[in-house]
C-alpha cells in the first residue's frame, strides 16, 4: 500500500503532540491519616547538595494537620508544608497565611543555591526569599510524600499533589514562570535538560494506606478531545483507504514512467561522465594555463629586476672610475705636497743658517765697533802722550 504507512505515521505524530504521557496526567490523593504517604529512599542525591530546585501542583486538603508537610527529605533536611509555614532546606522560610486556601490548585515551587538564595514561589510569582546557608544538603535519608518522616498527626497532609519534581539546580525564575504558566497538564518539565527526580519516578514508589492515584477533572478534556480527534482521523483515515485504492492503479503507469525515466538517467548520466572528464581537461588546461601566467609574471618581475641591477652595476662602474680618478689625483696632489714639504724644509734650514749668519755678523759687528773704539782712545791716548812729551 502506497499512502497507508504516512498516514499512519501522521497519526501517531499527532497523538504524541496532542496526548500527555498518561503518569503525568496521574495525580495522587491522600488521605487524612497518619498511614497515608508514599516512603521511599530516593537514588543518588549527590547532584542535589549545593543547588536544587522543588517544583509541584499542590491542593490542599480540608482536614489537614495543623503543620502539614507536602514532602519531607531526611536527613538533608527538606521541607515542604502546604499551609505556607514549612519552606526548609537547611533554612526554614516562613510564609504562614499566604498560600492559597484548601481546594484550590496552585503552582509551588522552591529554589535553593548553597551560600546564595532561598526562594519560594507561587503560581510562578516570588512569594519571599532569604539568604542560604552556606552548608551543602546533607544526603542518604528517606524522603516522604504526604507525611513527614515521623508520620505524626499534625504533618498529615490531606491534599492532592500533581507533578512534583526535584531538580539539581536551580531554575531561574523566568523557568517557574514558564512551568506555572503552562498549567497542570502540561509536559514542560520533562524539556529541562538536567539531572531531576521526576514525577513519574514518584510515582513509581510504593504508596502507603489510602493513598490513590487519580486523573485530575482538569486534565479529563484532554483525553476527551484525544478520543474525538481518534475518531475523526479514523474516519479520515478510512476515506484515504478508498482513494487509495484508486491511486494503486495509477501507481503501475508510474512505474512504467519511472523505468523509461530510469533509462533516459542512464544516458543522461553516461553523457554527463563525458561532460564531467572535458570539465576536468578543460580545468586542468586553465590550471596550467594559470601555472604558465605565474611563471611568465615572474619571468617579467626577474628580467625587470636584472636591468634594474645592471643599471645600478653601471653606476656603480662610473662612481668607482670617478674615484680611481680622485684617487689618482689625491695620489699626485700627495706627492707635490711632498715635494713642497721637502722645499719648505730646505728653506727652513736655508733660512735658519741665514739667521746664524747673521748673528754671527752682528757679534763680529759689535767687535769691530768695540775695537774700533778702542783704536781711537788708543790714538787719543797716544795724542795726550805727545802733547805730554812737547811739553
Amino acid at each position: 500500500m502506497y499512502l497507508s504507512l504516512p498516514i499512519a505515521l501522521l497519526i501517531c505524530t499527532i497523538v504524541q503532540i496532542v496526548k500527555p504521557q498518561p503518569s503525568n496526567i496521574q495525580a495522587l490523593r491522600f488521605g487524612s491519616s497518619t498511614s497515608d504517604y508514599v516512603e521511599f529512599t530516593p537514588r543518588n542525591m549527590e547532584p542535589y547538595k549545593t543547588s536544587l530546585t522543588v517544583s509541584g501542583w499542590i491542593k490542599r486538603g480540608r482536614n489537614e494537620g495543623s503543620n502539614p508537610i507536602v514532602m519531607q527529605y531526611q536527613s538533608g533536611q527538606v521541607l515542604v508544608g502546604s499551609n505556607g509555614y514549612n519552606n526548609y532546606v537547611n533554612k526554614n522560610l516562613p510564609l504562614t497565611g499566604r498560600f492559597p486556601a484548601a481546594g484550590n490548585w496552585f503552582h509551588y515551587a522552591m529554589t535553593w543555591q548553597r551560600g546564595g538564595q532561598q526562594i519560594v514561589y507561587i503560581n510562578g510569582n516570588e512569594l519571599g526569599r532569604t539568604s542560604a546557608y552556606s552548608s551543602e544538603l546533607r544526603t542518604g535519608g528517606r524522603m516522604t510524600l504526604g507525611s513527614s518522616t515521623g508520620h505524626s498527626s499534625s504533618s498529615v497532609f490531606g491534599g492532592e499533589l500533581l507533578k512534583f519534581y526535584m531538580f539539581a539546580r536551580e531554575l531561574s525564575a523566568e523557568q517557574v514562570k514558564a512551568i506555572a504558566d503552562s498549567g497542570m497538564c502540561s509536559n514542560v518539565e520533562d524539556s529541562l535538560n538536567t539531572e531531576k527526580l521526576s514525577w513519574n519516578y514518584f510515582l513509581s514508589q510504593e504508596k502507603s494506606g489510602d493513598v490513590a492515584t487519580f486523573t485530575p477533572t482538569e486534565c479529563s478534556w484532554i483525553v476527551e478531545e484525544l478520543d474525538t480527534l481518534l475518531a475523526e482521523l479514523n474516519r479520515t483515515n478510512a476515506v484515504v483507504l478508498t482513494a487509495e485504492t484508486h491511486l494503486n492503479a495509477t501507481q503501475k503507469e508510474l512505474n512504467n514512467a519511472r523505468t523509461e525515466l530510469a533509462e533516459a538517467n542512464r544516458q543522461l548520466n553516461n553523457t554527463q561522465a563525458e561532460f564531467n572528464t572535458t570539465t576536468q581537461r578543460l580545468a586542468d588546461a586553465e590550471e596550467r594555463i594559470r601555472e604558465k601566467d605565474a611563471l611568465l609574471e615572474e619571468f617579467n618581475t626577474t628580467t625587470q629586476r636584472l636591468a634594474d641591477a645592471e643599471e645600478r652595476i653601471r653606476e656603480k662602474d662610473a662612481l668607482l672610475e670617478e674615484f680611481n680618478n680622485t684617487t689618482q689625483r689625491l695620489a699626485d696632489a700627495e706627492e707635490r705636497i711632498r715635494e713642497k714639504d721637502a722645499l719648505l724644509e730646505e728653506f727652513n734650514n736655508t733660512t735658519q743658517r741665514l739667521a746664524d749668519a747673521e748673528e754671527r755678523i752682528r757679534e763680529k759687528d759689535a767687535l769691530l765697533e768695540e775695537f774700533n773704539t778702542t783704536t781711537q782712545r788708543l790714538a787719543d791716548a797716544e795724542e795726550r802722550i805727545r802733547e805730554k812729551d812737547a811739553l
